[in-house]
């Protein structure tokens, strides 16, 4: 870049004025001190050049500086000059000074026994501040003045910026600020006496009065803009007063003959106008050459460049005479998985002076935009993704011609085609029209060119890899009109000759050819591919000896299932399964077959919730908590005895509203009681019970009347005395004390408690005043003694198999009775044992724990301590001295011809685990033992221990043997010093995440609540975008039971269903 510099100096800056100096005692502040003006700017020089060419070079001659030459190369696009005689900037004016500080009166003398104190010495005023200096004039700029013969016009180009503008104005000094009043004197003290004879007092002296802030200095005044020079080209003989410029006025946007672009196709711009906006002709002697500017979506060609021969006058129009033709890039290597083919772009413009090689700036400024797209759209695949063994799953899909031309072989001689494919080494699963008998389209599908498609060599762009998948449906369209679109449908089926494992997924795909662009009736071009998937899913079935039933999706991995049911067999059960995206919900009430409902079936079972999101058949995405609903698992943990995991991504959900019955069925069961006696009353063992056996209520009555009976609301009325407040801090501590006194009375449960503070005034005297501070609500929870809900943090869908987190959490959610049938049932193998060994113990330390400080009396130990009981009942010596019916069976199987261990060895094993973990919570309960005072406590300590040493009797027949185990053991515990609150803290952690992250969280007393038990109600507005929760078992069957026929009517209602839901992106 060449910068031909005649710009005038700028002014110098006004000096700041002195601040003002600070007055002494008493004393006004000086004045500050004014700025001083800034200094004008110089005028520029006048700027006189000439340009012309010689041969490749461009000759540029400062006629004002000795003729001083400077050289470019003609036509290099780079070249760029700079003309600037512009006058310099005038001087800001000086800021003016502050004002002095008044200065602080005097302090005025005290009073003594004989005079009064003096007054305060009147603090000074601030000084003013001084005035701002006033801003220069700028300078004059200077004419610039371009000399060239009409044959170098072109030459104008390279300048790229003329600047002959005055130069800018000084501006004027900020005035300076007043100075601040001195401080007023302060007075002095007054004085008394008493020396017995006499006494008395005389007055102190009054505050002097503050100075008065000074005044501001006046703002500077602003200098005077410089005067512009004055531009002008002499070409020739005649003067201008500035260049020409080309731009743009008008450009109709191109239009492809079907209205829509597509990829390949080639365009023409022929109607397109020319403006010339600056002040003298275009050049003569060198043509403007016209091109458009290739990006990623659009090219052109340098030979189809088009050029404006003649020159056009100053403000004169010009038509373009030939059409600027460019393409748009074939893409054949596009890929569009589940997406559509739809990109924008900007169509550019270039104008360029040959010779110069220069561009005008406005025209390239010009862009118009387009958009690239295939004349045929695939919309989004409506299926139902889940379907059991004979079930068919409809589907549908559409394509849509968006052009205004008709596609097709017969109608366009262009080739569209759509297959369906599996990927799939055998034929597993079949589709099945929508048209039993459909003629046209065996006909269609029979045309030479339809069997194109068998083969990826005919294609533009092969995919080798479909030659290898199963074509399950070809659909060759040989007409489809502009803006049609058909729908094509039926229903995908699992193939009956092969024995497709249950959970098996398979991924199929739809795939759109259209005639490659540049040989449209005998090559195809893959434009659009729609990936989808299908799951075999496992009828559910209810057995009796099933103890977890699995709610899976379409998302979760077989293998996945397939460890669960290992798990269960491990102990003699087994599982159901339900599959969410096949029945399309969940529901607890749901009656089945067996006549009962599920909450019914899976009392003290285990459901197994496997969380993460999936897609439903209108394309929204759901995950199975969200659709059952969080307050519908609550109630079936609270008042069903359902024990639930949920297996999945914790942020999916609101995981309070799981542990923790919601406000709205909070309200609507809420009963009201008098007062706290009331209140507790209904909170003693023997109150429910009584209204059982008086109504005779039944089993579904009964859980009914659970409901109401859980939830209760008491107004808080205090007397306040004096000065009193009815704050908020006063019901928070009631609420706190009726808290602790519930979970002390209903010890067997956990508790919230939710308060509003509303003050209403009752009764109201000179002392005191009595008032309603607002209202408390005591909601009894989930159990303390058992473990109801574990959450276990995870991405479902990625799981293959269980761990030792898992492993622990379903055996610690089932009832106490089936761990001792599971353990029962495990014997013959040492880590099932451990694993249910320590479950059992796990449950009686949170049976300890809920009851150790609940002070229940004697008589009621058994009644609250059911666990304690069972497992001294359990007949231990039964089963570590003879193998049970359960393992005899096994061994006679011979199950995968697993060698069944030693049973002797193996025994010995579990019964000294199970002494050893045993010891521990004696041991643990021993030490508390020693600090307690209360006998109560005592009576339940004595009573555990005793539990403990009963079975440590059974499992031992030996005395020396016992003998030698305790001596062990003893050596072991005391080292460790076991709490007996980290029995399980082992299955916590999971090695495969964070090692602080606690993925089983139990809820129970055994780990806090997440929530704060206190809570203050507000109001909560509750989300009514609520998901349909239907269940359609058998929706999806159309073989009539009588006729073992076809159900056509079913089937195509089905169908059409799913039409009507056809989407495009």
């Amino acid at each position: 870049m060449i910068n031909f510099n005649y710009d005038g100096a700028s002014g110098e800056n006004g000096v700041n004025g002195y601040h003002g100096h600070s007055g002494s005692h008493g004393e006004n502040g000086s004045r500050g001190e004014n700025g001083s003006s800034g200094s004008i700017g110089q005028n520029a020089t006048k700027l006189s050049l000439e340009m012309k060419s010689d041969s490749n070079k461009i000759v540029m001659i400062e006629l004002n500086k000795q003729n001083k030459i400077t050289l470019l190369t003609l036509g290099d696009s780079s070249n760029m000059v700079m003309l600037s005689a512009q006058g310099g900037k005038g001087g800001d004016g000086g800021a003016g000074g502050t004002g002095g500080k008044g200065g602080d009166g005097r302090k005025g003398k005290n009073a003594t026994r004989y005079e009064s104190g003096e007054d305060g010495e009147d603090g000074g005023d601030g000084g003013r501040g001084g005035d701002g200096g006033d801003g220069a004039d700028g300078g004059d700029g200077a004419d610039i003045f371009v000399k060239l013969e009409k044959q170098d016009m072109d030459l104008l180009m390279i300048i790229e910026n003329v600047n002959p503008n005055g130069g800018q104005e000084g501006k004027g000094g900020d005035g300076g600020d007043g100075g601040h009043g001195g401080s007023g004197g302060q007075g002095g003290s007054s004085h008394h006496w008493n020396d017995g004879r006499d006494r008395g007092y005389n007055p102190g002296g009054s505050h002097g009065r503050s100075g008065s802030r000074g005044s501001n200095g006046y703002q500077g005044k602003n200098g005077n803009k410089g005067r512009d020079g004055i531009y002008s080209i002499m070409v020739g003989s005649q003067i201008h007063s500035s260049r020409y410029e080309l731009n743009i006025k008008n450009v109709q946007k191109v239009e492809s003959d079907d209205l829509i672009i597509e990829p390949g196709e080639e365009l023409q711009i022929k109607n397109m106008l020319f403006v010339n906006e600056g002040g003298m002709p275009t050049p003569i002697n060198q043509q403007i050459r016209l091109e458009l500017i290739s990006n990623k979506y659009l090219n052109f060609k340098k030979e189809d460049c088009v050029y404006i021969q003649n020159s056009i006058d100053s403000g004169q129009n010009y038509q373009l005479e030939k059409p600027l033709k460019f393409s748009v890039n074939p893409f054949i290597n596009i890929v569009n998985e589940d997406t559509v083919y739809k990109v924008q772009t900007q169509l550019k413009y270039q104008a360029t002076v040959e010779r110069v090689e220069k561009s005008f700036h406005k025209v390239s400024n010009v862009a118009t935009n387009y958009e690239i797209r295939f004349p045929v759209e695939l919309s989004l695949i409506e299926v139902q993704k889940s379907i059991q063994f004979k079930e068919e799953s409809p589907i549908a899909f559409c394509i849509w011609n968006r052009s205004s031309k008709p596609l097709g072989i017969e109608s366009s001689n262009r080739l569209l085609n759509v297959r369906i494919l599996l990927n799939n080494k055998e034929n597993v699963v079949q589709f099945l029209p929508k048209k039993v008998f459909d003629d046209d389209k065996q006909h269609r599908n029979s045309n030479k060119l339809a069997t194109l498609a068998y083969s990826q060599k005919n294609y533009i762009n092969p995919q080798f890899e479909d030659d290898s998948k199963i074509m399950l449906d070809q659909e060759f369209i040989t007409n489809l009109m502009p803006n049609e679109k058909r729908i094509i449908s039926g229903t995908l089926k699992f193939n009956e000759n092969f024995d497709t494992p249950f959970n098996t997924k398979v991924h199929l795909q739809i795939k759109m050819d259209l005639g490659y662009y540049f040989n449209q009736s005998q090559q195809y071009q893959n434009i659009q591919t729609r990936n989808f998937s299908l799951q075999l899913s496992q009828a559910y079935t209810y057995k009796p000896n099933s103890e977890f039933l699995i709610i899976t999706n379409q998302q979760i991995k077989k293998e996945l299932i397939d460890s669960f049911t290992s798990f269960a067999y491990q102990f003699g059960s087994s599982v159901d399964i339900w599959n969410i995206s096949n029945y399309q919900g969940f529901d607890f009430d749901y009656i089945g077959k067996e006549d009962k409902a599920l909450k019914e079936l899976y009392k003290e079972k285990v459901v197994v919730i496997l969380c993460n999101n999936y897609e439903l058949n209108d394309g929204k995405q759901i995950n199975p908590v969200k659709l059952i609903q969080e307050k519908n698992i609550y109630k079936a943990a609270k008042f069903y005895d359902i024990r639930q995991y949920i297996f999945g991504d914790r942020k999916l959900y609101d995981a309070t509203l799981i542990t923790s019955q919601c406000q709205e069925e909070i309200d609507a069961n809420l009963k009201k009681v008098e007062n706290e006696t009331q209140l507790f009353h209904r909170f003693k063992k023997g109150f429910f019970k009584n209204i059982v056996i008086q109504q005779n209520l039944k089993e579904k009555e009964l859980t009914a009347l659970q409901m109401q009976q859980q939830a209760y609301s008491i107004d808080f009325i205090d007397r306040l005395y004096c000065c009193s407040t009815p704050n908020h801090q006063r019901i928070y501590k009631k609420s706190d004390e009726i808290y602790k006194k519930a979970e002390l009375h209903n010890s067997r449960f956990n508790h919230k408690v939710v308060y509003t503070h509303e003050v209403e005034y009752i009764e109201k005297s000179i002392f005191s005043k009595v008032c309603k501070l607002g209202n408390i609500q005591v909601i009894e929870q989930l159990r303390k003694d058992q473990c109801s809900i574990i959450e276990r943090q995870c991405i479902a869908e990625e799981k293959q198999s269980l761990d030792e987190i898992d492993y622990f959490s379903l055996i610690k959610l089932i009832s106490f009775e089936k761990k001792l049938l599971f353990l029962s049932r495990c014997l013959n193998k040492v880590e099932n044992s451990k694993l249910v060994i320590d479950c059992i113990l796990s449950d009686l330390a949170d049976e300890y724990i809920a009851y150790i400080h609940s002070g229940i009396n004697k008589t009621d130990i058994p009644y609250y301590m059911n666990k304690w009981n069972q497992f001294m009942q359990y007949s231990f010596q039964e089963y570590f001295l003879k193998k049970n019916q359960f393992h005899l069976q096994i061994e006679q199987q011979s199950l995968n011809n697993v060698r069944i261990q030693d049973d002797f060895n193996v025994k010995n094993k579990i019964k000294e685990y199970l002494y050893t973990q045993m010891y521990k919570i004696w041991y643990a309960i021993a030490l508390q033992k020693k600090g307690c005072c209360s006998a109560n406590v005592s009576e339940i300590i004595n009573y555990c221990k005793h539990v403990l040493e009963s079975v440590i009797g059974k499992i031992f027949t030996d005395k020396n043997e016992y003998l030698q185990y305790q001596q062990i053991s003893q050596q072991q515990i005391k080292q460790a010093l076991p709490n007996l609150y980290e029995i399980q803290k082992c299955y916590q952690k999971d090695v495969f995440v964070e090692r602080q992250t606690k993925n089983a969280k139990f809820y129970e007393s055994f780990i806090q609540f997440n929530e704060q038990r206190l809570i203050k109600q507000v109001n909560q507005n509750q989300d009514q975008n609520t998901i349909p929760n239907r269940i359609q078992e058998g929706s999806f069957y159309f073989i009539d039971d009588t006729t073992q026929t076809t159900d056509q009517f079913k089937r195509q209602q089905k169908i059409e269903q799913l039409e009507k839901q056809i989407q495009f992106q």
